[in-house]
């Protein structure tokens, strides 16, 4: 499985895109986790292939994770996709992109060739789409959002959208290859959000083997990236990254 970083910031970042993750799973399969206001000129700097995604996850409806799918739609409709396309997410999820795009370009969804498929999900259930298989668990945050485990068969990645892990999130986080955390701030609890301190704990707790932090808040970055870089040597059980738009990890 190889991870590339389209963003890692948060809604209101000058400086790092919203935070969106591109996968190429083991089992040939593309998925594009999160597509926020930004995402979708990240995209198209790593990607060509309209054809290329099958499965589109969004976490939850926060525009920072969905309101770049209107965009992201209309080109692939420029450019030809013929290919049906999975929208993965919570109750809602075929309302919101629909609507979205409705908006933003009124006449899109009476052109696009393609078909697009919706899948609803809800906490506790596991569900295999194309071939790769959906565990969820809601999280912490201001909103309903749903953390996601997703494995290809060979590698398992947990994403948490946004929002601190609750209960069922250390279950289907358990032994996965990498743990992508939302950790908005240092040490300081704030509702809605992770701190990076709470979730190193979170990773190690279930055994990641590597764990990324994204969407910090823009002004505690540097004080994060500090604090990392000062005490790496308490991280030498986890493989710990902080992450920038463009970089990739394969698993």
């Amino acid at each position: 499985m190889e991870v590339i970083f389209l963003g890692v910031g948060e809604a209101c970042d000058e400086k790092y895109p919203n935070t969106s993750l591109l996968l190429y799973t083991g089992n040939q399969k593309t998925l594009l986790l999160d597509c926020g206001f930004s995402v979708t000129h990240e995209f198209f700097k790593y990607e060509k292939d309209v054809n290329k995604v099958d499965i589109i996850w969004i976490s939850h409806f926060h525009g920072d994770h969905f309101l770049g799918l209107p965009l992201l739609l209309l080109r692939f409709w420029e450019q030809g996709r013929i290919k049906p396309l999975h929208f993965v997410g919570q109750k809602g999820i075929d309302y919101v992109v629909r609507s979205s795009m409705k908006l933003a370009f009124p006449t899109l969804a009476d052109k696009i060739s393609f078909d697009y498929i919706f899948h609803q999900l809800v906490e506790g259930e596991e569900k295999e789409i194309e071939e790769i298989k959906f565990a969820v668990a809601s999280t912490g945050h201001t909103q309903p959002n749903l953390g996601v485990r997703i494995s290809d068969g060979e590698k398992v990645l947990y994403y948490s959208g946004d929002g601190p892990p609750k209960e069922g999130c250390y279950e289907i986080a358990k032994g996965c290859d990498l743990l992508v955390q939302e950790t908005f701030l240092l040490d300081e609890d704030i509702y809605g959000h992770g701190n990076f301190i709470d979730c190193i704990d979170f990773a190690r707790k279930e055994g990641a083997k590597s764990f990324a932090a994204v969407h910090m808040q823009r002004d505690a970055r540097s004080s994060i990236v500090s604090y990392f870089e000062k005490n790496k040597d308490k991280f030498n059980d986890l493989n710990v990254i902080i992450p920038i738009h463009g970089d990739k990890i394969t698993l």
